[in-house]
């Protein structure tokens, strides 16, 4: 649930981005300021890098609250996350449309983004889904599965 509603709240946050600058550069306080100047560029590529992550995991946190779904399921579905999370941003890295926007127009502003963080979160991130769900767990897996129990004389 967690990821489902971090993903949420950061989509309010990434739709009313300019907003939000806007209102902070009408203000005249100390704590507008502040966030002002923390809602950089960079801060921004990085709300749409986690946005796109949260994305995939709360669409996996949805899968796993399916009333049907058995263990043996709800593994595939981790593994086959973990395998597309893992092409996605480690294997042929290609960056979502948005991000690519905002890396080009940092690029063109002459500021320097360190995509290498973002590459270890994501590392980090299948690590320790794969500890959740390592591969050879699946054999102690299927006494749990339905079709197995049923199946058996």
């Amino acid at each position: 649930m967690r990821c489902l509603s971090r993903h949420f709240a950061r989509i309010a946050i990434i739709t009313n981005y300019e907003s939000l600058i806007e209102y902070f550069r009408d203000e005249d306080d100390p704590i507008s300021k502040f966030c002002l100047k923390k809602l950089n560029i960079e801060f921004q590529i990085n709300l749409e890098f986690l946005s796109s992550i949260l994305e995939e995991l709360s669409a996996l946190c949805q899968i796993f609250q399916r009333r049907e779904l058995t263990s043996i399921d709800a593994f595939q579905f981790a593994r086959a996350k973990i395998c597309k999370m893992k092409e996605k941003y480690l294997g042929n890295m290609a960056w979502n449309n948005k991000i690519s926007e905002l890396l080009k127009k940092a690029n063109d502003l002459n500021i320097s983004i360190k995509t290498d963080d973002m590459l270890k979160f994501i590392n980090l991130l299948c690590d320790n889904l794969e500890e959740r769900f390592p591969t050879d767990e699946v054999e102690d897996w299927i006494s749990f599965d339905v079709s197995s129990l049923l199946s058996c004389d």
